[in-house]
Protein backbone atom coordinates (compact mmCIF):
# COMPACT_ATOMS: atom_id res chain seq x y z
CA UNK A 1 0.00 0.00 0.00
CA UNK A 2 1.53 3.49 -1.12
CA UNK A 3 0.45 6.93 0.62
CA UNK A 4 1.52 10.20 -0.13
CA UNK A 5 1.41 12.52 2.89
CA UNK A 6 1.78 16.64 2.12
CA UNK A 7 3.33 17.95 5.10
CA UNK A 8 1.27 21.60 5.01
CA UNK A 9 3.43 23.56 7.27
CA UNK A 10 6.74 22.78 5.78
CA UNK A 11 5.50 22.01 1.68
CA UNK A 12 7.47 18.46 1.43
CA UNK A 13 5.87 15.57 -0.32
CA UNK A 14 7.01 12.64 1.31
CA UNK A 15 6.24 8.73 0.35
CA UNK A 16 5.78 6.24 2.63
CA UNK A 17 5.04 2.87 2.16
CA UNK A 18 2.95 0.82 5.20
CA UNK A 19 6.02 0.41 7.22
CA UNK A 20 6.49 3.80 7.46
CA UNK A 21 3.05 4.40 7.89
CA UNK A 22 2.70 4.95 11.33
CA UNK A 23 6.40 7.66 11.43
CA UNK A 24 3.99 9.47 8.61
CA UNK A 25 0.80 9.45 10.07
CA UNK A 26 2.18 11.06 13.49
CA UNK A 27 3.34 13.76 11.69
CA UNK A 28 1.39 17.31 12.65
CA UNK A 29 -0.65 19.02 9.57
CA UNK A 30 -0.38 15.66 7.42
CA UNK A 31 -3.36 14.78 5.03
CA UNK A 32 -3.38 11.84 3.12
CA UNK A 33 -3.55 11.40 -0.59
CA UNK A 34 -4.46 7.96 -2.16
CA UNK A 35 -2.46 6.44 -5.11
CA UNK A 36 -5.30 5.74 -7.87
CA UNK A 37 -4.23 2.85 -10.48
CA UNK A 38 -6.25 2.06 -13.21
CA UNK A 39 -6.36 -0.44 -15.64
CA UNK A 40 -8.63 -1.51 -19.66
CA UNK A 41 -9.27 -4.74 -20.37
CA UNK A 42 -11.90 -6.82 -22.11
CA UNK A 43 -12.41 -9.65 -19.25
CA UNK A 44 -14.32 -12.00 -21.52
CA UNK A 45 -14.66 -15.48 -19.67
CA UNK A 46 -13.19 -14.20 -16.22
CA UNK A 47 -10.26 -16.68 -15.42
CA UNK A 48 -7.28 -16.58 -12.84
CA UNK A 49 -4.85 -15.10 -14.99
CA UNK A 50 -7.39 -11.83 -14.48
CA UNK A 51 -7.87 -12.24 -11.22
CA UNK A 52 -4.28 -12.34 -10.70
CA UNK A 53 -3.58 -9.44 -12.25
CA UNK A 54 -6.05 -7.11 -10.54
CA UNK A 55 -4.95 -8.32 -7.60
CA UNK A 56 -1.34 -7.60 -8.34
CA UNK A 57 -2.47 -3.98 -9.80
CA UNK A 58 -4.56 -3.26 -6.49
CA UNK A 59 -1.41 -4.42 -4.49
CA UNK A 60 0.10 -1.50 -5.70
CA UNK A 61 -2.24 1.39 -5.00
CA UNK A 62 -5.11 2.23 -3.17
CA UNK A 63 -8.08 2.51 -5.15
CA UNK A 64 -8.33 0.24 -8.57
CA UNK A 65 -10.18 1.14 -11.43
CA UNK A 66 -11.52 -0.89 -14.07
CA UNK A 67 -12.07 -0.36 -17.57
CA UNK A 68 -14.35 -3.07 -19.62
CA UNK A 69 -13.83 -2.87 -23.04
CA UNK A 70 -17.17 -2.80 -24.44
CA UNK A 71 -17.91 -5.12 -27.81
CA UNK A 72 -17.39 -2.98 -30.36
CA UNK A 73 -13.94 -1.76 -28.91
CA UNK A 74 -12.63 -5.38 -27.77
CA UNK A 75 -13.62 -5.92 -31.69
CA UNK A 76 -11.39 -2.72 -32.98
CA UNK A 77 -8.95 -4.00 -30.35
CA UNK A 78 -8.62 -8.64 -31.24
CA UNK A 79 -10.69 -8.74 -34.15
CA UNK A 80 -13.27 -11.00 -31.99
CA UNK A 81 -16.52 -10.10 -29.93
CA UNK A 82 -16.67 -10.85 -26.21
CA UNK A 83 -19.02 -14.45 -25.22
CA UNK A 84 -20.20 -12.67 -22.40
CA UNK A 85 -22.52 -9.24 -22.83
CA UNK A 86 -20.65 -5.93 -21.53
CA UNK A 87 -23.05 -5.59 -18.52
CA UNK A 88 -22.57 -9.04 -17.06
CA UNK A 89 -18.75 -8.69 -17.78
CA UNK A 90 -19.09 -5.02 -15.69
CA UNK A 91 -21.11 -7.10 -13.24
CA UNK A 92 -18.48 -9.60 -12.13
CA UNK A 93 -15.28 -7.25 -12.20
CA UNK A 94 -17.22 -4.73 -9.90
CA UNK A 95 -18.02 -8.03 -7.47
CA UNK A 96 -13.99 -8.97 -7.24
CA UNK A 97 -13.20 -7.57 -3.58
CA UNK A 98 -9.68 -6.25 -5.46
CA UNK A 99 -11.53 -3.87 -7.98
CA UNK A 100 -13.03 -0.57 -6.02
CA UNK A 101 -14.81 1.09 -9.55
CA UNK A 102 -15.69 -0.56 -12.49
CA UNK A 103 -17.04 1.63 -15.86
CA UNK A 104 -17.15 0.34 -19.64
CA UNK A 105 -14.73 1.59 -22.11
CA UNK A 106 -16.11 2.58 -25.43
CA UNK A 107 -12.91 3.51 -27.39
CA UNK A 108 -10.42 2.05 -29.03
CA UNK A 109 -6.56 2.83 -27.02
CA UNK A 110 -4.89 2.66 -30.84
CA UNK A 111 -7.17 6.30 -30.97
CA UNK A 112 -3.95 7.64 -28.23
CA UNK A 113 -5.43 11.41 -27.76
CA UNK A 114 -9.05 10.62 -26.89
CA UNK A 115 -7.68 7.29 -25.30
CA UNK A 116 -5.22 9.51 -23.06
CA UNK A 117 -7.71 12.07 -22.27
CA UNK A 118 -10.45 9.63 -21.37
CA UNK A 119 -7.81 7.84 -18.85
CA UNK A 120 -6.85 11.41 -17.35
CA UNK A 121 -10.78 12.47 -16.92
CA UNK A 122 -10.73 8.73 -15.32
CA UNK A 123 -8.49 10.19 -12.20
CA UNK A 124 -5.79 7.30 -12.28
CA UNK A 125 -2.40 8.38 -11.57
CA UNK A 126 -0.91 4.77 -12.71
CA UNK A 127 -2.39 2.38 -15.65
CA UNK A 128 -1.32 -1.04 -15.07
CA UNK A 129 -0.62 -3.07 -18.31
CA UNK A 130 -0.33 -6.55 -18.90
CA UNK A 131 3.45 -7.04 -19.93
CA UNK A 132 1.89 -9.27 -23.18
CA UNK A 133 1.33 -5.81 -24.54
CA UNK A 134 4.95 -4.26 -24.07
CA UNK A 135 5.96 -3.15 -27.13
CA UNK A 136 2.76 -2.96 -29.24
CA UNK A 137 1.89 0.32 -31.89
CA UNK A 138 -1.18 1.29 -29.39
CA UNK A 139 1.22 1.25 -26.02
CA UNK A 140 3.97 2.44 -27.71
CA UNK A 141 2.34 5.72 -28.38
CA UNK A 142 -0.15 5.70 -25.81
CA UNK A 143 2.22 5.59 -22.75
CA UNK A 144 4.47 8.83 -23.67
CA UNK A 145 0.67 10.67 -24.19
CA UNK A 146 -0.21 9.59 -20.70
CA UNK A 147 3.15 10.41 -19.18
CA UNK A 148 2.19 13.69 -20.69
CA UNK A 149 -0.90 14.26 -18.71
CA UNK A 150 1.00 12.93 -15.37
CA UNK A 151 0.27 9.54 -15.72
CA UNK A 152 2.28 6.52 -15.58
CA UNK A 153 2.42 3.01 -17.03
CA UNK A 154 3.57 -0.10 -14.63
CA UNK A 155 3.69 -3.21 -16.63
CA UNK A 156 2.75 -6.58 -15.06
CA UNK A 157 2.97 -10.31 -15.33
CA UNK A 158 1.03 -11.93 -17.61
CA UNK A 159 -0.56 -15.57 -16.94
CA UNK A 160 1.09 -17.81 -19.57
CA UNK A 161 -1.45 -20.80 -20.31
CA UNK A 162 -4.16 -18.88 -19.15
CA UNK A 163 -6.40 -16.58 -21.77
CA UNK A 164 -9.92 -16.30 -22.29
CA UNK A 165 -8.59 -17.84 -26.20
CA UNK A 166 -7.17 -20.55 -24.53
CA UNK A 167 -10.85 -21.55 -22.84
CA UNK A 168 -12.96 -20.69 -25.91
CA UNK A 169 -10.07 -23.48 -27.61
CA UNK A 170 -10.73 -25.82 -25.18
CA UNK A 171 -14.33 -25.76 -24.91
CA UNK A 172 -14.58 -26.31 -28.57
CA UNK A 173 -12.34 -29.31 -28.43
CA UNK A 174 -14.36 -31.02 -25.47
CA UNK A 175 -16.34 -33.91 -26.94
CA UNK A 176 -20.07 -33.62 -26.38
CA UNK A 177 -21.72 -35.18 -23.87
CA UNK A 178 -22.11 -38.90 -24.13
CA UNK A 179 -19.25 -38.77 -27.19
CA UNK A 180 -15.69 -38.50 -28.20
CA UNK A 181 -15.95 -36.60 -31.06
CA UNK A 182 -15.14 -33.03 -30.45
CA UNK A 183 -17.65 -30.41 -31.46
Amino acid sequence: MVKLYLICSSVHLFICSSVHLFICSVLPGASTYSLVGGTIGVYDLLHVGHLRFLQTARSRCDRLKVGIATAATAWHSKAATPVIPGGERLELIRGLACVDEADLFDGALADTTPAADWIAAWGVQVMFVSEEWAGSPRWRDLEPALAARGIRCVWLPYTRGVSSTIIKERIHETPVAGGNLPR
